[in-house]
């Protein structure tokens, strides 16, 4: 589940900094998990959420920062496409 880590990106203070880096548009995947943002724009960021898509690689190709849990598929398609990466590991 993804609660901590949906709750974590979409404080003011986390889009604050993502504005300030220039990232206008925040798409998160919740998976099944309790915690699902509002579609909204806040602190200058819109916040668009989802619970699943068959695939991922779209929304990847298209990110200019990919937040994620440390699964390997989804560092290893970030490392691949370029892309900035945060990883935060799921201890959970």
């Amino acid at each position: 589940r993804f609660d901590a880590l949906v709750e974590a990106v979409v404080e003011e203070e986390v889009l604050l900094r993502l504005r300030a880096l220039g990232i206008a548009e925040l798409r998160v995947q919740v998976g099944a998990g309790e915690c699902v943002p509002r579609d909204d724009v806040c602190c200058g960021v819109r916040v668009e959420s989802f619970r699943y898509k068959p695939g991922l690689a779209d929304e990847m190709r298209a990110a200019e920062l990919i937040i994620s849990h440390a699964g390997a598929g989804s560092v290893m398609e970030a490392l691949r496409l370029g892309k900035k990466l945060v990883v935060v590991v799921n201890d959970r």
